[in-house]
């Protein structure tokens, strides 16, 4: 304070220069600034026990401020809020259709709020609607819509350039098919050329055979000559020595020829320079009678083998005239393939760069396939029917974290064989690791599931749920309580309550998607026919699961298919006839599809076969699944009537185990809807007050009526509010004074029914019949008149008493439940202690409620006898 007052002594020298700087003087001045300067405003939400506490426990904030209660936003301020944020945004249409777009979302957010007060009026549930959803609602859209149309785009994109590649290939088709026809003409004049050069070639052959055979005889002869070549040489080596002198004078006259260099010159000749001129003026000694090797020998050997190399150069002239040409095209080839080794290399360093870039595209395509698709959904859990489906859509596309309202447990089961492969953390607010949980999943990229929360969060969770990301460099942190975690883009959190009506306050609905995962009728009544189909017709579900799985599969592989497709033809470069592997995909994709679509339809063909062996089974589940929902319901009636989908679930599979068998499918599902009726009823009859076990009974009756269609809607609400809703004075006038004006109410809704459309002028018509029978202590027993009595059946005798009569409706109602059921139903049901014990497991406790003065002691105790268990008393 001591700070404080000193920093205000200049401060106050200007404006106050008269008044001394004492520290009294200061602190006023001080308290008169802080009056005039500070505002505080205190935002609470009335809704939940927290205002109400602090309120009590701080009177001021009711004394000592001024109240200004919020109400929701008019449709002019939504729709303004709306303009704000999307007038700016760019969107693909008109300035009248964004006009409209912005009026709808106001319209929408307003009509939401109108729908969560009747659904309180109507079903007692509390859901909030507050502005900060309706700005994730906007934010919502904006990111939706961009994601939508950058994936157009591309998709625009790529389809654009496949198509002008296909363009430019039919093009390049085309004209290759002209020039192919010319190259077929000038085909079949090579071929008759072809045709001709082989008769040649084959004449040739024979010439050349024949040739060989004489060849072979000179070599005979020469090898003859060479074998007497032999034999003299040993005779002339004799006379060889007599010869020496001269011999050595030759050999040096040989030598000196040889320094000549002239065999040398010979050797070295390059002979490719040979042409025609040379050749021709060689030609008139080739033809003197002389020029022949014989004759030459007979001169000089030397002057005989330089005439044999003359000959041999001309001979190989001819040969060689044909080669040179060959020789210059091979070098030119060969040139040409070096540029075209080269040019493939890059070619291929090429593909294998786009080849990199595609596995990319195509892994994150593969876990996008994988997100989306709803036949995993099936094969991971969700039920099948619309709301399920729905529900996974917003838990996996929603911006804000889910919460899931989930007393059946259906949903988290889904989200754990979901995110099985993810490495899941499961755990609980009450956990004594929950905050490491929660950081360890933040910083590594998993999912987190918090399962089991009440009616509040831990506020540890409210920069997550509020997505409070704070960016450090290329990273993101989030504060946790006092700490700051990093956060992977791969986090994902789910919350899931078991509370089936829970009070969430407007901030949590803010904070999250509350999603409402309650099992539906149709939902639950898919489940149980899975389950009846298990039992009874094991192999029909597994062709069904496995059907599932192959179409998923199919139609994975036909979106990669066509995804792989449009990513070459918008990769590719140059002409597409030139890119053989791209032909290689087209090819190969052509005929996978064909193959695929083969299978989607047989697919489709078996899956319409096994779900209508599987609809033959349907009555036992829609039985199942109308039963669960009136114990449920009962709940309505008293809060201590409360049940679970597992315990239900056990009873189902117990009424089909101990139900008797049948060959005959019609008869077996009879046996099965018998049995769990009945045991429905006993079980669950045994839990209730004596005073709502008849009420019990007349429902599921009439519950059970309306499925098969004997009993109508209108019926069934004729009967529960009579003619409470009318107005006396709106309605005809009552023909006599002793019927009573809430009769006569009854009686004109019961009019409005096509069975009873008359009643009032008949009674106007008959009052002394009418009289007489409504004066009888039990009307039920009697005859109704106007041939009332035969017309209707027991269901509308009901509702004729209920109007009438209303002492009496409980009367006329046992005989309706006997009738549309059995007997038995009307009877009460004695507790049998033994069967109780065999319904019942080790970790199912039987829980007895009792009334003043009773104890079941003593049985309990015989019952421990006859089954031969110890019994342990704590009472």
């Amino acid at each position: 304070m001591d700070e404080i007052t000193q920093g205000l002594i200049s401060v106050m020298k200007r404006e106050l220069p008269r008044h001394p700087p004492t520290f009294d003087n200061l602190y006023e001045y001080f308290i008169s600034r802080s009056r005039k300067n500070l505002h505080v405003v205190l935002c609470f939400s009335p809704v939940g026990e927290k205002f109400r506490a602090r309120s009590l426990k701080f009177p001021g904030l009711i004394s000592g401020c001024t109240m200004d209660w919020f109400s929701r936003w008019p449709k002019e301020a939504l729709v303004a809020v709306s303009s704000y944020f999307i007038s700016g945004y760019s969107i693909v249409c008109s300035s009248d259709t964004k006009r409209q777009v912005v009026e709808t979302m106001g319209l929408f957010h307003d009509m939401v709020s109108e729908s969560c007060e009747s659904y309180f009026q109507r079903y007692r549930r509390r859901a909030h609607v507050t502005p900060k959803s309706y700005l994730s609602f906007i934010n919502g859209y904006k990111n939706i819509y961009a994601e939508k149309v950058k994936y157009i785009n591309e998709q625009a994109e790529r389809m654009n350039i496949g198509l002008d590649k296909l363009m430019e290939a039919s093009e390049s088709v085309a004209k290759l098919s002209q020039d192919l026809a010319v190259k077929e003409k000038e085909l079949a004049v090579a071929s008759v050329k072809a045709d001709e050069v082989l008769a040649e070639v084959t004449v040739s052959a024979q010439a050349s055979a024949k040739v060989k055979n004489e060849v072979q005889e000179v070599k005979d002869k020469a090898q003859k000559i060479v074998d007497e070549i032999d034999s003299e040489k040993v005779i002339a080596e004799t006379k060889l020595e007599a010869a020496r002198p001269a011999l050595e004078e030759a050999e040096a006259a040989l030598n000196l020829m040889s320094a000549t260099g002239f065999l040398w010159s010979l050797q070295q000749f390059p002979k490719d320079t040979i042409n025609e001129e040379t050749v021709e003026l060689l030609q008139p000694y080739f033809n003197m009678d002389d020029y022949t090797f014989e004759s030459a020998k007979k001169v000089c050997g030397n002057v005989a083998g330089l005439l044999s190399w003359t000959l041999a150069m001309a001979t190989f002239y001819g040969v060689n005239r044909e080669v040179l040409p060959l020789k210059a095209n091979l070098a030119k080839q060969e040139g040409r393939l070096a540029v075209a080794n080269a040019e493939l290399g890059k070619a291929q360093a090429l593909l294998d760069e786009k080849q990199a870039e595609l596995d990319k595209v195509q892994a994150k395509f593969d876990a996008a396939v994988n997100e989306k698709m709803i036949g995993e959904w099936g094969l991971q859990g969700l039920p099948g029917d619309d709301l399920s489906i729905q529900n996974g859509i917003i838990v996996t596309k929603a911006t804000r974290y889910p919460l899931l309202i989930d007393p059946q447990t259906q949903g988290k089961t889904w989200i754990k064989s979901k995110e099985k492969e993810n490495d899941l953390q499961v755990t609980s607010l009450n956990h004594k690791y929950f905050r490491t949980h929660l950081e360890d999943s933040l910083s590594l990229g998993r999912p987190l599931l918090i399962e089991d929360i009440r009616e509040e969060l831990d506020p540890a969770l409210d920069n997550v749920l509020e997505k409070n990301f704070i960016k450090s460099g290329t990273t993101f942190k989030v504060k946790v309580g006092d700490k700051e975690c990093d956060i992977m883009d791969t986090f994902k959190l789910y919350i899931t309550t078991k509370l089936p009506n829970p009070a969430f306050t407007p901030e949590i609905n803010a904070k999250t998607s509350v999603i409402d995962f309650t099992v539906t009728m149709k939902g639950l009544e898919n489940q149980l026919l899975r389950r009846v189909i298990l039992t009874e017709k094991q192999e029909l579900e597994s062709e069904r699961v496995k059907l599932l799985e192959d179409v998923t599969f199919n139609k994975r592989k036909m979106k990669e298919l066509e995804d792989n497709l449009l990513y070459k033809l918008s990769a590719t470069k140059g002409s597409l006839v030139d890119d053989e592997s791209l032909i290689g995909v087209l090819h190969t994709t052509k005929q996978t599809a064909a193959e695929v679509s083969e299978k989607l339809h047989v697919a489709a063909e078996t899956e319409i076969k096994i779900n209508t062996a599987q609809e033959e089974f349907r009555p036992a589940a829609t039985r199942g699944s109308i039963l669960y929902f009136l114990i449920t319901e009962m709940s309505m009636v008293n809060i201590m009537y409360q049940t679970s989908l597992a315990q239900f679930l056990k009873l189902f599979d117990q009424s089909m185990a101990r139900s008797e068998k049948s060959p005959l499918p019609q008869k077996r599902i009879a046996n099965i809807i018998e049995y769990l009726t009945y045991e429905v009823f006993t079980y669950s009859v045994r839990g209730l007050y004596e005073n709502h076990k008849f009420l019990f009974v007349l429902l599921m009756t009439l519950k059970i009526d309306l499925q098969r269609g004997t009993v109508k809607h209108r019926e069934f609400q004729a009967l529960i509010k009579g003619g409470a809703a009318l107005d006396l004075k709106a309605c005809p006038p009552k023909p006599f004074r002793w019927i009573l004006d809430m009769t006569w109410l009854n009686l004109v809704e019961l009019s409005k029914l096509p069975q009873f459309a008359e009643i009032m002028n008949q009674i106007s018509r008959n009052e002394k019949g009418w009289k007489i029978w409504f004066d009888k202590d039990a009307p039920e027993e009697e005859i109704i008149p106007d041939g009332y009595n035969d017309s209707l059946d027991t269901c509308h005798k009901l509702l004729l008493i209920r109007s009438w009569c209303p002492d009496r409706t409980v009367f006329q109602a046992r005989k309706y439940i006997a009738d549309s059921l059995e007997e038995k139903y009307t009877e009460p049901v004695i507790l049998n202690l033994e069967k109780t014990w065999e319904e019942s497991d080790t970790r199912t406790p039987l829980i007895c409620f009792l009334s003043m003065g009773s104890d079941p002691t003593v049985q309990v105790d015989a019952l421990a006898k006859k089954l031969k268990l110890g019994m342990i008393s704590n009472l």
